[in-house]
Parts: C-alpha cells; sequence; structure tokens
C-alpha cells in the first residue's frame, strides 16, 4: 500500500470519526456551514486529548441525568476531571 492510498484511508477514519460524532444528541441543533471532511482534512495527525473535554462530557452526563430524573444539582463547582 502506497503512502498515498494509507493517507487517504486515515483521511475517511477521520471523516467517518467526525459524523459518529456529530450523530451525538448533544449537537442536534448545531448548524454547520462546513462538512466532515473538510474537518478531517485540517486536523492534525496527531489526536490531542484535552481535559476539558472531559469534563464537558462529565457535565454533559450529570445535566441530561438530571433532567431525566427530574433532579437538579446546586452547585457545579466541586467537579473533579475524571
Amino acid at each position: 500500500m502506497s503512502l498515498l492510498e494509507l493517507e487517504q484511508e486515515r483521511l475517511n477514519k477521520e471523516i467517518e470519526n467526525v459524523e459518529n460524532w456529530w450523530k451525538d444528541s448533544r449537537w442536534n441543533h448545531v448548524k454547520r456551514d462546513y462538512t466532515s471532511k473538510e474537518v478531517a482534512a485540517l486536523r492534525g495527525s496527531v489526536p490531542i486529548q484535552y481535559p476539558s473535554n472531559l469534563m464537558a462530557k462529565k457535565f454533559y452526563k450529570l445535566c441530561r441525568d438530571n433532567q431525566a430524573n427530574g433532579k437538579f444539582s446546586a452547585t457545579y463547582g466541586a467537579l473533579d476531571p475524571v
């Protein structure tokens, strides 16, 4: 397999990952003026995981769980990044 074919395969995987990420209910009402192919093409080849991403996912899950159970949370200052 040539280098070009490997890069195209990596790009196709990244496009699929972006499309799967956008299918999450969290992004239902977001309108984008760009395609998943454009996003994937502009990303670097080294994956980056930000701690704020973990916190956002945890906070979103907490809010959705509270909404589903008719509960609420009085404060968000004590959330940990794990």
